[in-house]
């Protein structure tokens, strides 16, 4: 045994007992009720944190040498860290992630920046874009991307991972299983703030024909991926917050916790034992196939994991179902965001955004829309969009206006302000009375809700303030 595989295996061993273990069953059990418009009480998060400050070289320093065994051993570790140190309600997945490898020939543009950094340790910097789009005539440049699947770089990677760690934790090959759509961001990217938000008012036929060639493209996108069989249901995460849910065909993003966590064969042996018999099949084990050689085939099939039983999922479900299909947009949650639409009309948000999300997001099983952009007085236009489920409320938005226009209809996903932890020490009354207000508006107006604590760019190099934020906000929910 290598000293990569001797560090990933430790590490997973300590993963699997908290991916198992009845605290994550419960928060399984939370996520569902919140996003099924049942909640049980609210889900507190905490997820985009400045790991550069986090200064616990016992807990973080990465020590494989293989670089994707390094992005393994992240995934790892920082589970690991925020379940001890500041878990909040987050869930871990029943299995090791492996992620299939899709290379794209691109859309024919490249944001062209100036950045200016004030902390070089943070990925976190001021960006100044070049307009890449200035005249109707550059969108010419603009074309849809040919996706490609690279079978064998995703198949090596998952052997590897699997021959390592499947017999611990099972082990699956992922492919998209969040569809986003963040048009409007992208532009600013292209183009710079001040030239998109003029041109809205100034030249709208322009905005529309440059939001129209996007949108097309974003579609060629989802197309490929469904038709290359690329997309996979049961996703843990939906940008930051809760994804569990009942509500999705089929329900492999919400199948029940409890005791059905278990990768072992029908026969009693576990997957990886059970992959090295010559009689192995597909009802057996997705790691290997019927005849003895690995099984490349089984694991591109939509129900598959190394070490894993097709007829018993790691997370519960008997997946026979979805044997017949892959996974279609029908499948999983699509989410869509216009940020840099904070300060523009509603009417100019509806016509230039909503509009054109009703085609794309609008066209998923269950659809969550918005980041930093504040919606509380835009709750109905937003609420045009097909399989609506969830919206995001800012720490700019009047949560108050927001829970009375979202009532018992969708999931409120708060997002507290991450300066409340970007100072020296933090400040509990006012962490308090902010979650207070937010707790209050839910309750009154019968709104499930997540509390998500995101883009923190920095903790004040105090990490404290992060576990003492964690600590007050889960007393405050779990006594409300």
């Amino acid at each position: 045994m290598n000293h990569d595989e001797i560090i990933l295996r430790s590490l997973a061993h300590e993963y699997n007992r908290m991916a198992m273990g009845d605290r994550n069953q419960e928060n399984l059990r939370l996520h569902e009720a919140v996003n099924d418009l049942k909640m049980i009480r609210p889900v507190v998060l905490i997820d985009e944190l400045p790991w550069h400050e986090l200064d616990f070289p016992d807990e973080l320093s990465l020590q494989c040498e293989d670089p994707h065994l390094r992005e393994i051993e992240r995934f790892l570790r920082t589970n690991l860290f925020k379940n001890r140190h500041m878990p909040a309600d987050m869930v871990a997945s029943p299995y090791i992630p492996v992620r299939k490898v899709i290379h794209s020939t691109g859309n024919g543009i490249r944001v062209e920046e100036d950045t200016l950094a004030a902390d070089k340790g943070n990925h976190i910097v001021s960006h100044r874009y070049h307009d890449m789009l200035k005249a109707e005539s550059d969108l010419a440049m603009l074309h849809a991307p040919v996706l490609t699947y690279d079978r064998d770089e995703s198949m090596r990677r998952f052997e590897l991972v699997g021959g390592i760690l499947g017999d611990i934790i099972p082990v699956r090959l992922r492919g998209t299983d969040v569809f986003h759509v963040h048009t409007w961001d992208d532009i600013a990217m292209y183009r710079g703030v001040t030239e998109l938000l003029v041109d809205l008012a100034d030249r709208p036929e322009f905005s529309h024909a440059m939001v129209r060639k996007l949108t097309d493209i974003r579609l060629s996108e989802l197309e490929q991926l469904e038709s290359l069989g690329l997309l996979d249901r049961g996703a843990y995460d939906l940008h930051c917050t809760a994804a569990r849910t009942r509500d999705l065909p089929e329900g492999l993003a919400g199948a029940s916790s409890g005791n059905e966590l278990t990768d072992k064969l029908v026969d009693g042996n576990s997957g990886k034992e059970a992959a090295d018999r010559p009689d192995c099949s597909y009802g057996e084990t997705a790691g290997y196939r019927s005849d003895g050689s690995s099984g490349k085939e089984a694991a591109d099939r939509p129900d598959c994991g190394y070490g894993e039983t097709a007829g018993n999922r790691s997370d519960g479900s008997s997946g026979k179902a979805m044997k017949s299909r892959p996974a279609t947009r029908k499948d999983i949650w699509g989410r869509g965001t216009a940020q840099i639409f904070a300060s523009v009309s509603k009417a100019m948000h509806d016509e230039f955004d909503i509009e054109y999300m009703l085609e794309t997001i609008g066209t998923f099983g269950l659809a969550y829309y918005g980041c930093c952009e504040p919606l509380d007085r835009k709750i109905d236009i937003v609420s045009r969009i097909p399989n609506l489920r969830k919206i995001s409320i800012t720490p700019w938005a009047d949560v108050d206006v927001a829970a009375e226009a979202i009532g018992g209809k969708y999931v409120l996903a708060s997002k507290p302000n991450p300066a409340s932890v970007a100072v020296p020490l933090l400040d509990k009354e006012a962490l308090q009375k902010e979650i207070g207000r937010i707790l209050d508006a839910c309750r009154r107006n019968g709104c499930s809700c997540d509390i998500v604590l995101k883009d923190i760019s920095t903790c004040a190099k105090r990490p404290q303030n992060l576990f003492e934020w964690e600590r007050v906000v889960m007393d405050m929910v779990r006594n409300a």
